[in-house]
């Protein structure tokens, strides 16, 4: 009777264990995998479609390059500056310009193509100094100053200033060669310099003073004839240039930075060698708009 006992305690043990197998044999086979369709596969693109066309020739070098590394700004400075020093631990950060998502670094070149694995990096441009090239244009002066046409007439800007449209209430940045604050026809609220090499604020070549002046100028020394397209505007002045001739991006990002800061709501870089679409100047900040030479954006 014993023994009877023992067996069919055996047994019932055996039994439940091939029930639990049973059981978690069918629920497994009952679950259903997930589809991830196309859609769904995260896409990163190539490393070396963020890199600057200047800097691939420089990417297999030993050396130390100064460049601008965009980020994504949802992402943060924080998380940026880390990925910047896993791709270089001797990389040293220059600037911020976190309004914009963009640090100016010093780091090896050989790191700058693991930098732009980083799904958050945007864009990594060299930072190297420049030469601005002068637009041709054909020349539209008048053969003698009877002949002047207003450029506020010529563009229908007075009709504006009729409708009580003169500028009032708008701050324009003229980031160039800086301004001249002797200038009779228009005031400056603020200057500063982002040229490494000429920290004076003040435009000693005279383009930026051409420049504020065609955005602002009262025309009171001329009887209106060279009357400003916004006289009631409000102008600041960043010298991003060296004498007209070279500019470094950090130079103008800088600027622009400065310039948003100041509540520029327009920031003029009337030179069109950068701040075109796509290099590190050409960009637009919230509402601001920057602008070139040309008149593109």
């Amino acid at each position: 009777m014993k023994g009877l006992k023992l067996t069919m305690g055996h047994l019932t043990q055996k039994l439940i264990a091939y029930l639990l197998v049973c059981i978690i044999t069918v629920s497994g086979l009952t679950v259903v995998p997930p589809v991830v369709g196309i859609s769904q596969v995260p896409y990163y693109e190539d490393p070396i479609n963020k890199i600057d066309d200047s800097l691939m020739n420089q990417t297999f070098l030993d050396q130390r390059l100064e460049v601008l590394v965009g980020y994504n700004e949802e992402v943060g400075k924080f998380k940026a500056k880390n990925a910047i020093y896993y791709a270089d631990k001797t990389a040293e950060i220059v600037a911020s310009f976190e309004s914009i998502g963009m640090f100016h670094v010093r780091m090896m070149s050989e790191a700058i193509v693991g930098l732009a694995r980083e799904e958050f990096i945007t864009k990594i441009w060299s930072n190297e100094v420049t030469p601005i090239e002068q637009a041709q244009t054909t020349s539209t002066l008048a053969s003698s100053p009877e002949d002047y046409v207003p450029l506020i007439d010529r563009i229908g800007a007075r009709n504006l200033w009729d409708q009580g449209y003169n500028g009032t209430g708008t701050v324009i940045a003229v980031l160039d060669t800086g301004v001249d604050p002797l200038q009779a026809d228009f005031s400056v609220s603020a200057f500063a310099s982002f040229v490494e090499a000429d920290t004076l604020p003040l435009d000693l070549i005279g383009h930026g003073t051409y420049a504020a002046s065609v955005a602002a100028s009262s025309g009171n020394s001329s009887d209106g004839l060279y009357a400003g397209i916004a006289p009631g505007a409000t102008l600041l002045s960043g010298k991003v240039t060296l004498g007209g001739l070279f500019a470094a991006p950090s130079w103008i990002v800088s600027g622009i930075e400065w310039a948003s800061s100041r509540g520029a709501d327009i920031i003029l870089l009337p030179f069109n060698t950068l701040g075109a679409p796509g290099d590190a100047a050409g960009l637009h900040h919230g509402d601001i708009r920057c602008t070139d030479g040309t008149g593109s954006a």
